[in-house]
């Protein structure tokens, strides 16, 4: 579930230079054209890589605009490096597609299904795992720009 920390974290991201590309893709269940799979199915999805893992408290569901430009998950603790490859097994076999990863203080993994762009993080300053998806669209770019202004950070 996608929370106003979640909205943080990813502004933090997106600030950080990963902006997100649209890319054009139309896999999965139709969400607005061009935008690929709908958010229901991104979360069944993370739900479905997930299964038996401890996960946070549940936290309020994101509402407003921003609700279908993203979608999430936060465990309750960090998984480790074989979790993490786990998850990207369970998640390309629900037809994403891995596209980076990296080491380093927190193990991540990139993934994209249609026009969503799916971090996987274990570890860092949270010591938790989380996975955030983000539609890469111009909609959304231009709602989460908005949403960086109403806090007040750079566009």
């Amino acid at each position: 579930m996608a929370t106003a920390a979640g909205v943080a974290a990813l502004a933090a991201l997106l600030a950080a230079g990963l902006a997100l590309r649209p890319s054009g893709g139309g896999d999965g269940a139709a969400g607005p054209a061009g935008a690929g799979p709908a958010r229901s199915a991104v979360l069944a999805d993370l739900a479905a890589a997930t299964e038996g893992l401890p996960a946070a408290p549940p936290a309020t569901t994101e509402e407003g605009p921003l609700a279908d430009c993203l979608a999430g998950w936060t465990g309750a603790g960090p998984a480790g490096r074989d979790r993490i490859a786990a998850l990207e097994t369970a998640l390309t076999a629900r037809g994403w597609r891995v596209v980076s990863r990296g080491r380093g203080p927190a193990t991540r993994s990139s993934l994209t299904r249609g026009a969503w762009r799916l971090t996987v993080s274990d570890g860092g300053l949270l010591e938790r795992l989380s996975l955030v998806a983000v539609r890469s669209t111009p909609a959304c770019a231009e709602l989460l720009r908005r949403e960086r202004e109403s806090r007040g950070e750079p566009g």
